[in-house]
């Protein structure tokens, strides 16, 4: 199984989307779709970027070393699913209880949210933290005086 095949069994096992993918990792869909592909290979920070957004091993993602993931959480798109899901009785009345496996992946989509932000946030705070050092390392470049040179 290539790069491509595994990146595609992980999109439609969770049914999203590559803008969905974009809005999270920045990268972009069409770069996605190459790598479906198998046009390009990944970066690591890309690698290491899909990995994190669908929670599974860095190492199965790139080379498919390792067993394959097991519980991606599946979005369910159909009303049946979805009236299922949220406890509808016959008479189409929204009963009160809920399943307990639809409140664990939430929580776990919650936790993912969470860790992507803070994943973005540092790396804004780390691109910030280098221009910053840039620019104390960069030489005051100033102009040449003009005038006859004198050697001593």
């Amino acid at each position: 199984m290539t790069f491509g095949q595994r990146l595609n069994y992980l999109i439609t096992k969770t049914k999203v989307t590559r803008y969905e993918i974009n809005k999270i990792t920045n990268i972009a869909q069409s770069t996605l779709g190459n790598y479906i592909i198998d046009k390009y290979e990944p970066s690591k920070a890309n690698v290491m970027a899909i990995s994190k957004y669908f929670n599974v091993e860095y190492e199965w993602l790139k080379d498919g070393i390792g067993v394959p993931p097991e519980g991606i959480v599946v979005f369910e798109k159909s009303k049946e699913k979805e009236k299922k899901r949220k406890g509808y009785d016959q008479k189409n009345e929204l009963l009160v209880t809920e399943e307990k496996s639809d409140c664990e992946s939430c929580r776990m989509l919650n936790n993912r949210i969470e860790f992507l932000g803070d994943l973005l946030r540092d790396r804004d705070t780390e691109i910030a933290r280098l221009n910053q050092e840039i620019g104390r390392l960069k030489p005051n470049q100033e102009e040449p005086k003009k005038g006859k040179a004198h050697y001593g």
